[in-house]
This record gives C-alpha cells, structure tokens and sequence, in this order.
C-alpha cells in the first residue's frame, strides 16, 4: 500500500475508494488509487451504460482485496475522473477481518459510519454519501450529484440511469424503526433470524430470543458485527418464569418492548403421520414404520400445539402489557399456509397455526382500543432445517412431496427469507400499515391463490 506520511495529496484520501455502506450503520472503506475493483467495474463502457452491475464480481474484487465479504444490495452513486474512481455500495456484512496488507494502493477498513465520518482522509463527497446512506435515502445518479460539494466535480454519466440494484430492491425507507425495541422470539431459528437482521438493518435494537441460546448469541453477533445493535437471550417460551426474566433482560438493556415478533414455532415426528391418505391396508397389513392418524401421539400433537400457540398467547401476555396505551407498539405472528387448507401429513402444526391467524385476529380486536395493532404473516414454502427431510431427499434431490408443492406455487419456487423482508417492514412499520389490524398476510409464491387447475 502506498502511504505519504508527511502530506495528505489526492493520491491517498478515500477519494478513489469504494465505500461500501453496510446496512446496520457501518462502512467499509476499500481505497483504490488506480484500478481495482473500482475501477474495473466503474468504466464507462461497462455495466453503466447498460443498467446493470455484475455483484458476483463486486464481491469477489472486494473478498480478494479486503479479505471481506459482502452481498451488496444496491449501488448509491459513483463518481470517475480521468485519475479517481470512487462510488458508494449498500451491502451486508458477511464475514471476514478487513485487512491491509503489502498489496500495492490497497487498503480496507471497517467501522461505524459515524466514525468514518469523522476521518480526515475522506472527501467531502464520500462524507456526504455515506451520510446519506446512513440515513437511508438511496439516490439516483443525479440526485447524488446535485448532493455533493460543487468543488467534487460532475458525475459523468447519464442522469437518466437510476440507481442500480439488485432485483427486488426498494426505496422504501422505515425511518420509524430507528430505535424502537424489537422483541422476536424463535430467533436463532431461519426466517426469524433474518427478521432480526431485517429490523436491525433499520436501526431497531433488537432482542434476539430463542431456546437456544448459542443460537441466540450467533444472530446477536452478526448483528452487531454488521453495526447494529443487539441483545441474546435465552428463552423458553412455554415457561412463564422464563419470559419474565427475558423481559426484565430485554427492559434492562433496551426499555420495553415497541415490536413483538412470535416466531417461535415449530412441528414434531410424533404428530405427523408417513403417508398422506389412509388405505384399509394400513390397518390389516401395515409396514414397518409407517404412522397412520390412528398412531399419532397425543402428548407430540399436544408439544406442537402449545409451542405454536400457547407460546405465542404467553408470550404476549408477558410482553404487551408494556405495550398497551403506548403509541406504535404492534405485534407480528408467525402463522403458515397450513392455517388457510391443511396440509396432508403434519395435522398437529396445521391446526396449530390455524389457531395462531385465529388468535391474531383476536388480539387485533382486542387491543384496537389502546392502539395495539395485531397482524400475522403467513409464509409458504421455505426451505428450513424444520421441514428439510419433508422438501429433500438424502441425495439433495426434491422429494415427490416437494414436486407437489412446487407445481402448485406459480412462481415456481421455495421461498427465500428476503422475501419475507417487505412484508415483514411493511406491517410493523406505522407510517405504510397504520390502519392495518387483523391480517394474515401470505407470502407464498401464490400457492394460496391457486385452484390447481
């Protein structure tokens, strides 16, 4: 890395620098003083001119270089010069220890945006756009340079190129997030990790609950290495006592609760039978292993009811009566698909989260008057460590159970958990949803819509 210890010049500011904005309000600075994965992917020949950013290569210019990984979410702003290239990312922190080594005008640091701010070796132009990223407001092109200190010079392309995202990115921002208490239960778990993250993103300080609590911690972690802030808290939300204690954790750490996410869930063996129809046959010559209805066990039917529902009624009782009365409090429920057509196999957890939609539409009348707002999202088909023997065969082929699913969701394919982000933002956030109560809302891929015909 070049370094001119007794002056600063042009050469070695952050001005031909990739700023790589990770959400959770922390930046990667990735200097680049000729070429580079700056460079490279900012010609103007290039991606610019036609609308589109090749990410697979970002993130492998920024891995090599910097030792990091990212997945980049969209691009603020880019400036080139016939010296300097620099340009402003959104993306998630992955893993990795940015590092600077002998590679020659490399170097890579991570910190807190507010703490690169501070930084006398960064421009004014980069100071105001990782600023305006922290505060969430994505840019076009020519908004960016009508933001920037006139003496930075012009940005030189099109003022018609938007900005340049991955498919399904938004502008949608959630500014009335920032600091709300986020409380999500089964968090350690899939989809409610990525819901942490998700709130975090927005500057929620979110406590990551779950029985597990190496889970719990791992979520956290992430968490915080990407910025944000976050709480780990072993729970166990069958016990009353031990929500109480989570509570007063959560309190101690953050105040009482704004959002409640009751994610906790889950189905068991014991309450699932082996084949999806009853035969006589399986009564007079049934195989080996295989459970009919007539094997079900009561106590599994009775675990996979109470951690889905009861766990979500206690949970509640704990949490809101600290929300009641107070403005922009809101809970989230987990419910399923199973809870509009039960699915054929896992009778305990389809009736379970029959009973979750039934209960949020319950609350949601229940506490309208004191301005709790109560709704549900009811994913479809994702793959989870839950339902992985279900979706997968052991050689990681899809089982006939999955062909099924599949040729009855028209979009053709297993959820992934982005897709529940926006739902998930949308619904807890008051400013898009605030005369919202009651609902279900699928994220399914449209299974739910489709006759099968």
């Amino acid at each position: 890395m070049r370094s001119k210890k007794t002056e600063q010049t042009k050469d070695n500011y952050f001005s031909a620098v990739g700023a790589i904005v990770l959400r959770g309000d922390a930046v990667l600075l990735v200097r680049h003083t000729y070429g580079g994965a700056a460079g490279q992917l900012l010609n103007p020949s290039g991606f610019v001119k036609h609308g589109e950013l090749p990410y697979e290569a970002l993130k492998r210019e920024v891995m090599e270089e910097t030792g990091v990984a990212i997945e980049p979410k969209g691009l603020l702003a880019v400036r080139c010069s016939q010296k300097d290239w620099w340009l402003v990312f959104l993306a998630d922190y992955v893993s990795g220890t940015p590092r600077s080594d002998n590679k020659e005008n490399s170097e890579a640091l991570f910190m807190p945006c507010d703490e690169a701010l501070a930084r006398p070796d960064i421009t004014d132009a980069t100071k105001t756009l990782i600023g305006l990223a922290k505060k969430g407001q994505l840019l076009t092109l020519n908004e960016a340079y009508a933001s920037l200190p006139s003496s930075e010079g012009r940005v030189m392309f099109s003022q018609k190129i938007p900005i340049i995202r991955n498919k399904g990115e938004t502008n949608m921002t959630h500014e009335n997030l920032k600091g709300r208490v986020a409380v999500i239960t089964g968090a350690g778990g899939v989809l409610c990790s990525g819901f942490a993250k998700d709130l975090a993103a927005q500057g929620a300080r979110v406590a990551v609950l779950d029985l597990r609590a190496e889970a719990a911690q791992a979520v956290a972690d992430d968490i915080k290495a990407a910025g944000g802030q976050a709480l780990a808290v072993s729970c166990n939300v069958l016990e009353k006592e031990s929500l109480e204690e989570a509570r007063k954790a959560v309190n101690a750490a953050f105040g009482p609760c704004d959002i409640l996410i009751n994610g906790a869930g889950g189905n068991s063996p014991l309450g699932t039978t082996s084949k999806d129809t009853f035969s006589m046959s399986d009564l007079s010559e049934k195989a080996e292993g295989v459970k009919t209805f007539f094997d079900l066990d009561a106590k599994g039917i009775e675990f996979v009811f109470n951690l889905n529902f009861l766990g979500t009624l206690l949970t509640t009782q704990c949490f809101a009566k600290e929300m009641v009365g107070r403005e922009n409090t809101s809970i989230l429920n987990i419910s399923s698909m199973n809870s509009y057509k039960p699915l054929t196999r896992i009778p305990a957890y389809s009736a379970a989260k029959a009973a979750v939609s039934n209960f949020t539409q319950f609350m949601a009348v229940h506490f309208a008057e004191v301005g709790l707002r109560v709704n549900a999202i009811a994913p479809g088909f994702f793959s989870t460590i839950q339902n992985k023997a279900l979706l997968y065969n052991e050689d990681g082929s899809l089982t006939a159970r999955s062909e099924k699913i599949l040729g009855h969701t028209p979009l053709g394919r297993f959820g992934k958990t982005d897709d529940l982000t926006g739902a998930l933002l949308f619904l807890c956030d008051e400013t898009y949803s605030g005369f919202i109560t009651g609902v279900v809302l699928p994220v399914d891929g449209g299974f739910s819509a489709y006759s099968g015909v």
